[in-house]
């Protein structure tokens, strides 16, 4: 079946073609001069007109100065026209960051089937353990007067938690599928963004030793990153059911 030949195809061939005629007319230069030299030789060269001569010398050089000349333009031609066909990467990032802010559009039994199969296939696993474990982060106190031990204990439950928020914000962060609803993938993109930011904060807290009021105020500033990043994650599971419900589909 023809196909269009691309930008490159024409630059290769345009180069094929140049260099084909290059070779050959050098090759038929050189084989005039072998074969008056052959001739000189032999003798034979001694009856050759002398107006013969000029001709044969300038059809000599002429040749390969019109080929050098043909080359000369009609390389960078063919390289113009290869380099405006080929879009360069600024162009091609700015096409990629406009397919993501505005995708393809899709109905709305479409979208509830795509967000159906997200959920279904390990999205509500993600949702229901990133609202639970950041409800439980928020429940607890600790305080740099508690008790030792008690605060010890309440500490290492606080890290637990954090641990958990951080491998759920992972999973927002390209090794699970994006929710196929804008609104819902927004919302769920700023709780990734939030527990992995927060959960880092809150590590470096609870493993601050002696647990002074400087890893205390680093504590207060993580939890109130993580209460922000589980609001978030509560707005996508809204979403989520929401787009369900509406569908028809049932949740649990």
């Amino acid at each position: 079946m023809w196909q269009a030949f691309s930008a490159f195809d024409v630059f290769a061939f345009v180069n094929a073609v140049l260099m084909f005629a290059f070779l050959a007319a050098a090759a038929a230069v050189l084989l005039q001069q072998v074969a008056r030299k052959a001739r000189r030789s032999n003798g034979a060269g001694d009856g050759q007109p002398s107006a013969a001569r000029p001709a044969a010398r300038w059809s000599a050089v002429a040749l390969p100065a019109a080929l050098v000349l043909v080359l000369a333009v009609a390389e960078p031609l063919a390289l113009a026209t290869y380099q405006a066909a080929v879009p360069d990467y600024a162009a091609g990032q700015r096409n990629f960051q406009h397919l993501l802010a505005d995708p393809p559009t899709a109905s709305a039994a479409t979208r509830a089937k795509q967000v159906r199969a997200w959920y279904r296939h390990g999205g509500q696993y993600l949702l229901t353990n990133a609202v639970r474990s950041t409800d439980q982060l928020h429940a607890l106190n600790v305080s740099p007067d508690d008790d030792p031990v008690a605060r010890a204990a309440v500490l290492a439950q606080i890290r637990t938690l954090c641990t958990d928020i951080a491998s759920l914000g992972s999973w927002e962060d390209g090794y699970y599928f994006r929710v196929p609803d804008p609104q819902a993938q927004s919302d769920w993109h700023e709780f990734g963004t939030g527990a992995r930011d927060g959960s880092r904060k809150c590590l470096a807290a609870v493993d601050r030793r002696p647990f002074d009021v400087d890893a205390f105020l680093g504590l207060a500033t993580a939890r109130y990153d993580l209460d922000v990043a589980g609001s978030y994650a509560a707005s996508t599971d809204r979403a989520v059911t929401n787009i369900l419900t509406e569908a028809g589909y049932r949740i649990h």
